[in-house]
């Protein structure tokens, strides 16, 4: 059982009381009066001027990287003067990301915005796959449907780095304490975490968080029930079901498809290492190298689709994962990589042409890519690789066969 769990069913059993810690501080996002000295901490920093000059002037760059970079942290200077609030922080950061999607992005599309009711803030639920990409393309999406942007939950091991930890407590993220140690520092972050989210919903702002600690670096996406345990945490005086929990909250299951996965190497890499060594020591920086990668690579078809408001009566928290992961797999959009993956798996080998028997041409220019990255790879990586983007498919289908075995009791 996860440590979570087991702390949550210790506090719910012995009835022990802690007081909630209504003290944020320490894990919100930025607030408008902290945007201008932030900003001015990041325009100055080198590395990051470094790196949007890369991606804003690659020409000029590779002819020039001392140009390229005082062009852009003339720009940056120019632009950190309107920036007094953290909707202008974000209305900037939009064109760049606009920019990336023109560059790397075939199409983003979503569906199920209908879903979104217009009369409470949501709490999104959804698989990760990326650190940042998953709430960029979210948001996005959000916005050009013209809704708020959501408030986002992020791990605090992605902000030992200060320019992450800024870059994204500016842009509404808030911070997820996972090392913490000892019951009593466990349950206290838990409440925090769990309070923040309330609080959040309560003051109208929507709020992301992932289906479980850490992304599914093999595909295979599934919620953790100490996450629903958490976030029902500061409700427990108010609700005495998850039925009624989520009559207070608007919980939306949302799922989140990439044609290509920008990372996909590393974390074969990653799972490859484990497998051969029993453990993974992730190097300092790894998961800012991941962030530029995802940023940079090219990502084929994106998809972000929207379930249903979830409601309803749940005897456990185990079967409330049980129904958020028919919601976030069954809307996970499949393409020629996943449905190629999957052949080439049964094969036992790559095939020679760029598309599937019956493949459409749509998609056929990214399944040359995919292919093509994976000639490139050792034969162990190959697999590990075809594994992570079949298992899309695999998991729907196993999902399905226990949702028809239920229904023929």
């Amino acid at each position: 059982m996860p440590i979570t769990a087991h702390i949550l069913l210790v506090f719910c059993a012995t009835g022990a009381t802690v007081m909630p810690v209504q003290d944020f501080d320490s894990i919100r996002p930025y607030s408008d009066s902290e945007v201008p000295a932030v900003v001015d901490r990041l325009v100055r920093d080198p590395a990051l001027v470094d790196g949007i000059a890369t991606f804003l002037f690659p020409k000029l760059y590779a002819l020039s990287g001392g140009v390229a970079t005082w062009v852009t942290r003339q720009l940056l200077r120019w632009r950190a003067r309107q920036l007094n609030s953290v909707s202008d922080v974000q209305d900037m950061m939009r064109r760049y990301i606009d920019v990336m999607v023109r560059s790397s992005v075939t199409e983003l599309s979503s569906s199920g915005l209908e879903h979104l009711p217009a009369s409470m803030p949501r709490l999104f639920v959804s698989n990760h796959r990326d650190i940042v990409l998953d709430t960029v393309f979210l948001n996005r999406v959000l916005y050009g449907a013209g809704e708020e942007t959501c408030r986002m939950a992020v791990g605090d091991n992605l902000l030992h780095n200060p320019l992450a930890a800024d870059i994204m407590r500016l842009n509404k993220s808030f911070v997820v304490e996972r090392n913490a140690s000892g019951t009593k520092a466990i349950y206290r972050a838990l409440m925090r975490t769990s309070g923040y989210i309330k609080q959040s919903l309560a003051e109208g702002a929507s709020v992301w968080i992932a289906q479980r600690a850490g992304r599914a670096k093999d595909g295979y996406d599934r919620t953790d029930p100490a996450l629903l345990k958490m976030l029902a945490l500061a409700y427990r005086k108010e609700v005495g079901s998850l039925g009624e929990w989520l009559e207070q909250i608007c919980l939306i299951p949302v799922s989140i498809a990439y044609e290509l996965d920008p990372c996909d190497l590393l974390k074969a890499q990653e799972l490859l290492e484990t497998e051969q060594q029993g453990s993974y020591e992730k190097p300092f920086g790894a998961d800012l190298s991941h962030m530029i990668a995802s940023v940079r690579g090219a990502k084929g078809h994106v998809h972000i689709g929207f379930g249903e408001r979830v409601r309803g009566d749940f005897e456990s928290a185990e079967d409330l994962a049980h129904r958020l992961d028919n919601d976030i797999v069954g809307g996970l959009k499949t393409y020629a990589t996943h449905r190629y993956s999957l052949a080439a798996l049964a094969e036992g080998a790559l095939a020679e042409d760029s598309n599937s028997p019956g493949e459409s041409l749509e998609g056929a220019a990214e399944l040359a890519l995919f292919k093509e990255r994976l000639q490139g790879c050792a034969p162990e990586l190959q697999k590990i690789v075809l594994q992570q983007y079949a298992n899309l498919l695999l998991n729907k289908s196993a999902l399905d066969e226990v949702g028809s075995a239920t229904t023929n009791r």
